[in-house]
């Protein structure tokens, strides 16, 4: 009996035992769910910080390039301005000293009777206008260049100075974000997708920033350039004005035109050179446009001509013009090709 009493002893000791290891093992596993999903907590807030920080870095570079490339463009427009200015206020001085003489050796040759004097008289009057031309379109071809050299130099310093910073601020962002990912990667389980995920979105922005500023540096600098020939558009038209009431020679150049007339571009041509050619046309004292018509070979200018007017004369003033053709009221026009940008 004390045998059998000492047995139910030892299996009561051997229970307790038993659970008491059961309790400790539930016990264990508890406390290392909870672990686990602490770590995983704090990885997931890490990497949404991580996520923030990089669209917070996007927003500071894009207004830092929006400032600059508006600070560029206001002095690229001043510097435009000033040489258009400068251009006008040149050419037309010269234009009006070459009159004054020309005026004053007619007055001179009013006075003489004989046909060889007058002769000699309108040979030196063309001349000087000849010259005086020259000297016009030799110092705006020089304007010009100077500007559009000064132009290409504003944007493209615009260009590479946002470009640098955008692209320093960028690969900021992506060595951040690769820190962040690597110390994430040390202290809980590593989410391979996500992190992927993570840096392919920084270098998609990035690339995005990158492509809008090029778009608004190329629109920047069509911008310029069309103000420039617009400005050389003007003094073409004012040195053919200034010549009107001297020519003499009857060629088909300078043969009188009124009433309706067709001016039919061939190609090649583009939008911006049509847009040139009507604001010169517009210039013009005593001619209205009157309807336009295109089709896949040509472009087709109509003009009233209220009265008589060198026409040939004023068009062959324009660089734009390459050659032309009269057949009747019809006046068939080549342009030249555009330059790079121009």
């Amino acid at each position: 009996m004390f045998n059998n009493l000492k047995s139910a002893t030892a299996i009561q000791d051997r229970k307790n035992q038993a659970g008491n290891k059961m309790a400790e093992i539930q016990d264990n596993t508890k406390s290392g769910f909870a672990e686990l999903e602490e770590i995983f907590q704090e990885y997931k807030n890490k990497l949404e910080l991580a996520k923030q920080e990089s669209e917070d870095l996007f927003s500071d570079a894009w207004q830092k390039s929006e400032h600059i490339i508006a600070d560029k463009q206001e002095k690229a427009q001043k510097i435009a301005n000033e040489i258009e200015r400068s251009a006008r206020v040149e050419a037309d001085q010269i234009i009006l000293e070459a009159k004054n003489v020309a005026e004053k050796i007619i007055e001179e040759a009013d006075d003489r009777t004989k046909r060889e004097a007058k002769d000699k008289t309108r040979r030196e009057i063309e001349k000087i206008i000849a010259d005086a031309r020259q000297a016009a379109e030799k110092q705006s071809t020089e304007i010009m260049a100077h500007s559009k050299e000064e132009a290409e130099q504003i944007v493209k310093e615009a260009r590479e100075s946002v470009r640098a910073e955008a692209l320093k601020e960028a690969e900021g962002i992506v060595l951040k974000a690769q820190e962040d990912a690597d110390k994430i990667r040390e202290n809980s389980i590593t989410n391979a997708t996500e992190i992927d995920e993570l840096v392919m979105e920084v270098l998609q922005k990035a690339d995005s920033i990158f492509n809008a500023f090029k778009k608004q540096v190329q629109d920047e600098l069509s911008e310029v350039i069309q103000a420039i020939d617009k400005a050389k558009d003007n003094l073409e038209i004012r040195s053919a004005i200034d010549k009107v009431d001297i020519v003499e020679k009857k060629d088909d150049k300078n043969i009188l035109y009124s009433g309706r007339r067709e001016l039919n571009i061939l190609t090649p041509y583009d939008s911006l050179q049509i847009k040139r050619l009507k604001e010169f046309l517009e210039q013009i004292p005593n001619l209205k446009l009157d309807g336009e018509a295109a089709t896949e070979d040509d472009y087709s200018i109509y003009i009233n001509i209220v009265e008589p007017l060198p026409l040939m004369t004023l068009l062959l003033e324009m660089s734009l013009i390459a050659s032309y053709d009269i057949e009747r009221d019809k006046i068939k026009l080549r342009l030249n090709p555009r330059r790079n940008g121009n």
